[in-house]
C-alpha cells in the first residue's frame, strides 16, 4: 500500500528505488554493519565487566 504512495512527492526524473530493506545491503555492507554491532557491544562489556575482563586477561599473562 505505502509503496504505491512513495513517489507521490517525488518528479518524474528522480531515481526510482530498486530494492529495499537489509538485503538490498551489499556483502561489503552488511559485514560493515555486524562489526559495527559487534563493536558496541564489546564496548559494551568492556564498561560493565572491565575489572573482571582486567582479572582475566592478567591471568593469562601470567600463565604464558
Amino acid at each position: 500500500m505505502l509503496s504505491k504512495f512513495g513517489n507521490l512527492s517525488r518528479w518524474p526524473s528522480d531515481p526510482r528505488v530498486v530494492k529495499s530493506g537489509p538485503k538490498a545491503l551489499a556483502p561489503s555492507d552488511m559485514v560493515a554493519r555486524k562489526l559495527g554491532w559487534f563493536s558496541i557491544a564489546l564496548g559494551m562489556v568492556e564498561l560493565i565487566a572491565s575489572e573482571r575482563i582486567a582479572r582475566a586477561l592478567g591471568n593469562l599473562v601470567r600463565k604464558a
